[in-house]
């Protein structure tokens, strides 16, 4: 079996919105890589996100940071994540993150201005919006 088949074809069928099959698939492919694949976990992030698994998509959007620290998207998404889990202090540090690896980030930009003005932190939300 291919690997890099198994991880196109959930990649497709995440883009299809066929979130189960998409699952089977990508964690197959990490089942052959013995889970040490970070593009597969933070596509399997995607797709456990996708279905509302959010506890687990945070844990495996964690193990593929542990192998790819240097991926803005994903501290991005799991920044994402955190933030809707209430976890601010987390949220900010992967928003931070990920505009220290890509400076033109403007999502994370905007996402920690928006945190940080929630906070009552208008002065320091005002120049994330600005960097944005």
């Amino acid at each position: 079996r291919c690997t890099t088949c198994l991880k196109d074809l959930a990649e497709i069928l995440l883009s299809q919105k066929d979130y189960v099959r998409a699952e089977e698939k990508i964690r197959s492919a990490l089942d052959m890589l013995e889970g040490l694949d970070s593009d597969a976990l933070f596509t399997l992030g995607l797709i456990l996100s996708e279905q509302g698994k959010d506890d687990e998509s945070i844990s495996t959007y964690r193990k593929s940071i542990e192998l790819n620290a240097e991926d803005a998207e994903l501290c991005y998404n799991l920044g994402i994540k955190l933030g809707e889990k209430g976890d601010t202090r987390g949220e900010l540090a992967m928003y931070k993150k990920a505009t220290e690896i890509d400076p033109k980030m403007g999502g994370a930009w905007i996402n920690m201005g928006t945190t940080l003005a929630e906070a009552g932190n208008l002065q320091d939300a005002e120049l994330m919006f600005l960097k944005a």
